[in-house]
């Protein structure tokens, strides 16, 4: 089950991400990584697991929903040009490496 979701712009370093369709997604550990292009090395990586919702950056707002909040630091995309980058949500727990979705974030 993967995902394709274009974020616009955000506010104050703060997107949500809804998982289509809904999946309930608790106590999964997952990983949201931005990148420049499709395949390339991460620029940052936010992540979440269970009993350690939101320490990263990455926040489980709906775990019956699979709706997330991503809390962007400012320091990860100072100096970035404008323009369109891609990022990937993965599961990471038990050893997997499920993509939940992918898609293009315009900054």
């Amino acid at each position: 089950m993967t995902t394709v979701i274009n974020l616009a712009s955000y506010n104050d370093g703060v997107i949500q991400i809804p998982l289509a369709p809904p999946t309930a997604i608790g106590g999964w550990s997952i990983t949201f990584e931005q990148t420049k292009r499709q395949g390339g090395n991460p620029i940052y990586t936010l992540y979440v697991s269970s009993g350690f919702n939101g320490v990263s950056g990455l926040t489980i707002l709906n775990s019956g929903q699979g709706i997330l909040q991503a809390n962007i630091p400012a320091l990860a995309v100072s100096g970035l040009d404008p323009g369109t980058y891609t990022f990937v949500l993965r599961r990471t727990n038990s050893g997997s490496q499920t993509k939940l979705a992918e898609g293009m974030r315009i900054m």
